[in-house]
This record gives C-alpha cells, sequence and structure tokens, in this order.
C-alpha cells in the first residue's frame, strides 16, 4: 500500500556518505531549506540502525557504493519508501591518480551501478552527469538535476574593501583528488613568484601539490577546514582571484562549477580551465577568465594581464556576482524550483504510479 505521510509533513532521511563538502552541499543545505517550508520533515543522519529506515516517507542515499548500506536500502524499500540515489560524481571514470581510487574497485562500481537501476529516483549535480549516468545504466526516466547552489552574504560583500598595495591575493581552495590537474600548469606558480615578487601572494586551502608547497615562501598554506569554515576562512583572505586548474578527462567535465560559486562570494574573480561546467558560467574577459589548456605559459599570461590591469578585476567581479545572484546557484531565490519542486514532483510521481498498481491488483 501506498505510504502515508505524517502530520500532513512528507518525512526526508538523507543517507550521509561524507559530512564535507558534497555531504554539505548535496544534503545538509538542500534539507534545511525542505524543513524551511513546513512541508517536508528532513533530516541528515551518517549512522543509522536499520530500524530508523521504517520511520521516512523518502530515503536519500548520497553517493554511497559499501555492501554495508545494502541492509539500509533493503529496510527502506520494505517500508515502501521512495528511494532517490544522490550523486555528484562519475564513480565510473575516477582517475587513477584520484586517492578516492583505491577505495572503488569492480565490486563497488557494481554496487553504484545496482542502486542506480533500483532507485525511484536519481537525483544528480549536473546536466553532463545525468548524460553519463544514463549512459552507464542505459535508463533516462527519473533523472534529475538539482545543481550546487550556495548562499550569498550580501552584508560581506558590501563591506569588502578592493586595495592592491600589499599584493593581488590568489586563492585555491581543493584536496589530493586534484593532483593531476597540477601536473602540467604548475611550473606557473613559481614563474609568477619570480615576476611580480612579494605583488603576488598565494594561498592554498586544504591541499597543495608537495612541489609548491615545500618550495620556501612560494603559498601561505591553509590547512583543512570544514565547508563553513572554509568560506569563512577564503572571505577573511578576501582573494582577489581564485583559481580552478582542470586537465580535460571525463570526470571533471562531469563536476559542478562549485568553485565558482565559493569564489564569487568571497569576492574573487574565477580564472578557470575552459572545460565544462566552467565554461557554462564565465564569458572570458568579462566576468571571469578561461584558459584554452593547461600549459604553465598559458597560466602566467592570462594572470599577468590582470596582474598589470587590476582595475580590471572588481568590475569583472561585480558582473560574476550579478550572474551569480540572477541564477539558480542562488539558492535563496532559487530553491523552490530547484529543490522543493523537484522532491515534491519525485514522491508525488512515484505515489501516483504505486496508487494505480495498487489499483489493478483490487
Amino acid at each position: 500500500m501506498p505510504i502515508k505521510k505524517t502530520a500532513d509533513k512528507i518525512r526526508v532521511l538523507y543517507v550521509l556518505a561524507d559530512m564535507q563538502g558534497c555531504g554539505w552541499y548535496r544534503c545538509m543545505i538542500p534539507s534545511f531549506y525542505l524543513q524551511m517550508t513546513g512541508e517536508f520533515h528532513a533530516i541528515c543522519a551518517h549512522e543509522l540502525a536499520m530500524a530508523d529506515l521504517y520511520n521516512y516517507d523518502i530515503v536519500i542515499f548520497q553517493r554511497h557504493f559499501e555492501d554495508k548500506v545494502k541492509p539500509l536500502w533493503d529496510a527502506a524499500k520494505m517500508n515502501n519508501s521512495v528511494i532517490i540515489y544522490e550523486t555528484d560524481d562519475d564513480f565510473f571514470n575516477i582517475r587513477p591518480s584520484n586517492p578516492a581510487n583505491k577505495f572503488i574497485h569492480q565490486k563497488e562500481r557494481y554496487n553504484v551501478r545496482d542502486f542506480l537501476k533500483k532507485a525511484d529516483a536519481i537525483i544528480v549535480s549536473t546536466p553532463f552527469l545525468r548524460s553519463r549516468v544514463q549512459q552507464e545504466i542505459k535508463r533516462t526516466d527519473n533523472i534529475y538535476v538539482i545543481p550546487n547552489m550556495i548562499e550569498i552574504d550580501d552584508k560581506f560583500l558590501q563591506n569588502r574593501k578592493w586595495e592592491y598595495d600589499k599584493g593581488v591575493r590568489i586563492f585555491y581552495s581543493g584536496g589530493p583528488s586534484h593532483i593531476e590537474d597540477f601536473y602540467e600548469m604548475q611550473p606557473c606558480f613559481e614563474k609568477l613568484k619570480d615576476k611580480y615578487g612579494d605583488k603576488i601572494q598565494f594561498y592554498f586551502m586544504g591541499w597543495a601539490p608537495d612541489q609548491i608547497k615545500n618550495k620556501e615562501k612560494l603559498i601561505n598554506f591553509i590547512p583543512w577546514q570544514t565547508v563553513q569554515r572554509g568560506i569563512q576562512v577564503m572571505s577573511s583572505v578576501q582573494p582577489h582571484i581564485g583559481i580552478v586548474p582542470l586537465h580535460e578527462n571525463i570526470f571533471n567535465r562531469s563536476k559542478s562549477n562549485i568553485k565558482w560559486l565559493e569564489y564569487t562570494i568571497s569576492g574573487a574573480i574565477t580564472v578557470a580551465s575552459k572545460i565544462i561546467p566552467y565554461e557554462e558560467c564565465i564569458e572570458d574577459g568579462v566576468d571571469g577568465i578561461l584558459i584554452p589548456d593547461n600549459k604553465p605559459n598559458s597560466w602566467v599570461d592570462s594572470i599577468s594581464k590582470l596582474m598589470d590591469n587590476t582595475d580590471l578585476i572588481k568590475p569583472m567581479w561585480d558582473k560574476a556576482l550579478n550572474r551569480l545572484q540572477d541564477s539558480q546557484y542562488n539558492i535563496r531565490s532559487s530553491y523552490q524550483y530547484t529543490i522543493i519542486d523537484v522532491i515534491k514532483n519525485i514522491y508525488d510521481k512515484e505515489m501516483a504510479k504505486r496508487i494505480k498498481k495498487a489499483a489493478k491488483v483490487f
């Protein structure tokens, strides 16, 4: 029989795979906005007993691949919960240099494929990743895109100072999964430092390639932070430029534009490799810079143009902020159609299908 709502609220459980970047953007923020409507009772949990799974109308499994999740999945199925598989990564094209690769083997990929096929619906972060999932499991129905979104702190940005007398601050935030993205371009940091000296300052938060990190006085290194704390730390640096070097491959094309979101709300323009998804949110030379390849000289040339013409940075950022404010990525203005309507549509569609199926039985 179709499941029933409690107290006229749809009960939603996000089963977290992690509580860092992906868990924060894909589950914890959406659950807050679901809860805020008054139509949903939404929570996120990392550790669960099987009994917990019998209390929810919708259960959303966040990019799980482990055998230990199967009993939880089965419990949710037994409860007639609507099961959604949520992912923002292409598990089938993880790069050999990515630390996650040592955890994702043939069995884990099989589990992901099985979860994707069995789920009542699938939620991904980008249209490109949706196409990848469709190709991988030969399924086109009930695959929805909920983009990564972010909150804009208008008060901070209004008070943010724009000055370059102490140097242009260039920021990178990321983890070791991006090591391959730096292989070719990383000599650019020494070249730029040799060229501009104290007029340029590099900040790396979370991780930096050893060749860069171990070079004396080349960068300022900030240890790994939680997402919330990381944005606060980045904003306190007041960066002028945020960088996103990306190697051209399917895994990176499946990723979201999260660094553009984070850099923009901290007051920085984004200089990124010209691949999806950054070429979809940056107009080259207007509200950011797109670099057509990952060669060191291309990075040096692009950043040098900004170093030699710092008066270009603030107008570019103004345009980037306007783009973000008017887009689906601005969660405060878009959450109704990007999150709420999608979850309600999945739930209503599945309930209608089950009611129709039950009617045939009788």
